[in-house]
């Protein structure tokens, strides 16, 4: 009896042993395998003509992250189909379809956050969604704390740096001293760490349910823990710089006339030749309560030839949103103007010229 028992557990231990192994031989066939199809993915991320990338799988989502050269960033149209083309490419080597989240590290170390749906790639793709559609489902959303919106353009790798070259200005909390070798790309050295936020490349992201106050200095609660909420159209950059002119109780943080979104330090301008679109580009301050905002298009006779309206929600957060309008060679040439309306109250207006 005593021996039958011993035989009992030895079979017992074996067959714990044998269980044991092919659980981790499953383990690491997996592990195994998703790392050879994250090799996979990036390989035909790079034939595709990214550039640094990388590529993890997540559990629901697909990460990848590439980097960006700001003079290099193309219309907001082509930027759209990049990255449908890029959730695609990344799912044709998937068994089932995952949602892609991207971050395009640009070569001045802000970053781009967007998350694009397989659906929503194919639906823009085909035809089916508009440029616009699709970027507003993308969830597009600026992790860093942006560019500076001036006339230049802050390219490290060419020797431009905060002392050189406007478009490399150095934020509230850092000094401006490119040759200690603390400096950030742009030259700057953080005289103090922000609050909740953490350091990714050369640049600081709030952690996760924060966001940056209206002064850029630290990361503050979101509303609801999530990021800043999307106003009408999706979230350009979080930009700083000349602001246009606005009442002293003004609600809007800043606002630019583009020619391509999101705004980088290239696309702001005010003469526009027939045939281009025009973006009306602003953000608020931080907002906790709700307002009705209005965007008028006037032309040189003093026409109104298109107007738009967004309910801001007030949220205890800064949203962002944006107007546009398609010129054409039937249209008055000359300046024009457009107007910004809070709760129906003129809050200031921005002039641009049309001309062959």
């Amino acid at each position: 009896m005593k021996r039958n028992r011993k035989i009992n557990y030895s079979f017992s231990a074996l067959c714990f042993v044998a269980i044991s192994s092919m659980l981790l031989a499953g383990v690491f066939s997996e592990t195994a395998s998703a790392q050879g199809s994250e090799q996979v993915v990036s390989r035909a991320l790079s034939s595709y003509g990214l550039d640094k990338v990388e590529v993890f799988f997540l559990d629901d989502v697909v990460f990848v992250r590439y980097l960006q050269q700001v003079s290099e960033f193309n219309t907001l149209g082509e930027e759209a189909v990049r990255l449908a083309e890029i959730a695609q490419k990344v799912n044709r080597h998937l068994p089932s379809e995952k949602n892609v989240r991207i971050h395009q590290v640009f070569n001045d170390g802000q970053i781009m956050e967007l998350i694009v749906a397989p659906k929503d790639a194919l639906g823009l793709l085909n035809g089916r969604l508009t440029t616009e559609h699709f970027l507003n489902k993308a969830r597009m959303k600026p992790l860093t704390r942006g560019f500076a919106i001036v006339p230049d353009i802050c390219e490290p790798n060419k020797g431009k740096n905060c002392q050189n070259c406007e478009a490399c200005t150095c934020y509230p909390n850092e000094v401006c001293t490119p040759t200690d070798p603390r400096s950030n790309k742009r030259g700057c050295v953080t005289r103090y760490k922000p609050l909740n936020a953490h350091f990714v490349g050369s640049e600081y992201v709030c952690n996760e349910g924060y966001q940056w106050n209206s002064d850029l200095t630290e990361c503050v609660q979101a509303a609801g823990g999530t990021g800043t909420p999307t106003t009408g159209k999706p979230p350009g950059s979080t930009t700083w710089g000349s602001l246009s002119a606005g009442s002293g109780g003004s609600i809007i943080g800043q606002a630019f006339l583009l020619d391509s979104i999101p705004p980088t330090s290239q696309s702001r301008k005010n003469i526009f030749s027939p045939g281009e679109r025009i973006y009306l580009w602003a953000e608020s301050k931080i907002l906790n309560a709700p307002h009705k905002l209005e965007v008028a298009w006037i032309n040189p006779s003093g026409k109104e030839v298109r107007r738009e309206t967004f309910d801001l929600r007030g949220w205890g957060a800064r949203e962002t949103f944006w107007s546009e309008l398609q010129t054409g060679r039937h249209m008055e040439q000359g300046q024009w103007k457009v107007k910004l309306l809070i709760d129906g109250r003129v809050d200031r207006a921005l002039y641009w010229h049309l001309k062959l």
